[in-house]
Order: structure tokens, then C-alpha cells, then sequence
């Protein structure tokens, strides 16, 4: 048994397993726990998929929309959000079609198409839209206000700004200070940018997997860089790069490089936590079904992840273990301490 769900499974209670996994899940994504997450969802997938469940299955496929939009998978995003959105229009939930509609403007940004990333965003808030969805709405307020930034629609970033600032006034809670703070610096002047900056990576997790976080030293990075405080810049953008790095947000660990290059530093190799030898979670699971013959296609069917990444962890797993390729990976004995059982 895998998961956090085992007590449930154990007693047999389906129902009221699929009905807390994907809630687990969204927990343990929200609080960095990526891998335990990602098994989660997996085995919530595998319980929801014939049952019936189509509001669970499209709340497992918005979860998956977000990761592949955090690391970047184009195609799996747009698959995922399109199963949601099938399985939860024909029963009008606002919920379930606002998560699709966030997570694929939050990719739209994190891909460089802010126009697109409104769009879908701006829905949110809209009344009468189909995705529009009051709590949603402040969840990604700043995800719009840096889209709206970007295509020049300052005031009405402005507006949504207030929304969560009037929130993180009333509940305090640490991401809302940290989006409002990140949010008033992208709409600062020069001179008070920096301050809010400040304010937004001190206010937020300060756990090394916290997505938000490195979302707001990646923001304050490029600030700085753009005046020309580069050495600040660069360590506010090695710590996003390494964080992003961590946990396997690759699309955002790519833009945090890229900033880094900038500045004329280069990230240094990933290293933290033993993970130049020791596997994740997920690239055990990845390396045994290659191991076994299975195509990186095939690995993705099994596991809900597109061949694009079943591809990033194999590369990943060959580098820890010293490998030259998935040929190699027949002589790897995975239960004890992944040593090489026969010469090559």
C-alpha cells in the first residue's frame, strides 16, 4: 500500500478513500511535499478511474495540470486541463472548471504567453463566466497581476492587487502576506520596490521546498538584476534556481537559471540532500519499470506522467547512479542500496 490513504484502504472504505486522496494530495503539494504528493494522486487516480467519480477524477487531473505546469510539460497540461474540463462541465461545478482555467493560465505564464495567462486568469473574477469562482480568484491573484503586468494593464493589476492585500490583512496567513507584498512590488515605484520584495520572501514559507518562497526570490532576483545589483541578484536567483531544482519544478528552476546567466554567475550543481546518489521516490519507481523493458511511454501510462518527463527522471536517475543509459539498468539491485550486481 502506498500513500497517505493506507488506513483507509485498509479498512476497506473506497469511498471515503477517494474521496480524501485527492484532498491529501493537494496538501502535500501546497506544502512541498512533491514527492508523497505526486504518489498520492497516483493512487487516487487509481481509485477514482471506473468508479464513477467523474468530480474526483477532474480534481486529480487539475492536480496534475499543475505539476506538469510547474515543470513545464506543454502537452501534458493541456491534456490534463482538457480531461477536467470534459468531466466537470456537464455537471456546471465552478470549483473544478476554475482550478482548469488557473492552472492553464498558470502555465500560460510560466510558459512566457502573458497574454494568454490573463485571458484565462481574468476569468476568475468575471461574474457569469463559467470559471469564475471568488475563492480561486484570490488563490491566483498573483499569478494575474504579474500577467497583467507584463501585457501593460496596470490598473487593473492594481485592482486585483487589493484583493489580496484586503485579504492577507484579514487572515494574516503567511502565502496571502507573501503574494500581497509580491504583488505591491511589481506595482512599486523604483524606490519602494525593493521593500515589498523584501517583505514577500521574508513573510512566506521559509522551508527550502516551499514554491512560493522561490517564486518570490526568483521575482526580487530579476528585480534586482534589472538594477544592476547583480551579485544581490545572483543569490537570490541560485537559491530560487536550487529550490525549483528540488522539487522538480523544472520549468521554473530553467527560468531562475536563465535569470542567473544574466547576471554573468552560473547556478552550481544540485547536490543538497544526497541527491547526486540516493533516488526520489518517483525515480525508483521511473528506473524500475525501465529496468524491467518498459518504454518511456509505457512508464508514463503507468504512472500518469507524460514520456517528456518520464525522460527528465531517467536522465536524472542515470547521473545519481553513474549510469550510460536504461541498458545499464538491469544490473542495478534496487533493494539493496541500488549497488551493481553483475560487471559491464
Amino acid at each position: 500500500m502506498r500513500g497517505g490513504g493506507a488506513g483507509l484502504r485498509a479498512t476497506g472504505d473506497r469511498a471515503a478513500a477517494i474521496g480524501v486522496l485527492p484532498q491529501l494530495a493537494t496538501l502535500q503539494l501546497a506544502t512541498g511535499r512533491w514527492e508523497a504528493g505526486e504518489v498520492t494522486l497516483a493512487e487516487a487516480f487509481e481509485l477514482a478511474s471506473g468508479a464513477g467519480a467523474d468530480n474526483i477524477l477532474a480534481q486529480c487531473w487539475n492536480l496534475r495540470a499543475r505539476l506538469s505546469a510547474q515543470r513545464g510539460d506543454a502537452d501534458l497540461v493541456a491534456d490534463s486541463v482538457d480531461r477536467a474540463l470534459a468531466l466537470s462541465r456537464p455537471h456546471s461545478v465552478p470549483l473544478l472548471v476554475g482550478s482548469a482555467y488557473w492552472h492553464h493560465g498558470f502555465h500560460a505564464l510560466t510558459a512566457g504567453d502573458a497574454e494568454a495567462a490573463y485571458r484565462r486568469l481574468r476569468a476568475l473574477s468575471q461574474p457569469g463566466h463559467e470559471a469564475a469562482h471568488p475563492t480561486l480568484a484570490r488563490l491566483a491573484t498573483l499569478d494575474l497581476v504579474e500577467a497583467a503586468c507584463r501585457v501593460g494593464r496596470f490598473d487593473e493589476a492594481a485592482a486585483h492587487a487589493e484583493r489580496i492585500v484586503a485579504w492577507a490583512r484579514r487572515s494574516r496567513a503567511r502565502w496571502a502576506l507573501a503574494a500581497a507584498y509580491s504583488c505591491r512590488a511589481l506595482l512599486s515605484e523604483e524606490d519602494r520596490a525593493e521593500h515589498y520584495y523584501r517583505r514577500a520572501v521574508a513573510a512566506g514559507d521559509a522551508r527550502h521546498t516551499s514554491f512560493g518562497r522561490a517564486r518570490s526570490q526568483l521575482l526580487y532576483g530579476k528585480w534586482l538584476r534589472r538594477a544592476r545589483r547583480r551579485a544581490d541578484a545572483a543569490e537570490q536567483l541560485r537559491t530560487a534556481a536550487e529550490s525549483f531544482e528540488g522539487m522538480g519544478a523544472a520549468q521554473w528552476a530553467l527560468l531562475a537559471r536563465q535569470e542567473l546567466e544574466l547576471t554573468g554567475r552560473r547556478a552550481a550543481p544540485v547536490t543538497a540532500h544526497g541527491e547526486t546518489s540516493v533516488l526520489t521516490a518517483q525515480e525508483l519507481r521511473v528506473a524500475r519499470l525501465a529496468a524491467h523493458g518498459l518504454t518511456n511511454r509505457e512508464i508514463g501510462t503507468e504512472l500518469f506522467l507524460s514520456p517528456r518527463t518520464v525522460g527528465h527522471h531517467l536522465s536524472r536517475v542515470f547521473g545519481k547512479l553513474g549510469l550510460s543509459g536504461r541498458a545499464d539498468l538491469v544490473d542495478v539491485d534496487f533493494d539493496n542500496g541500488m549497488r551493481i550486481v553483475r560487471p559491464r
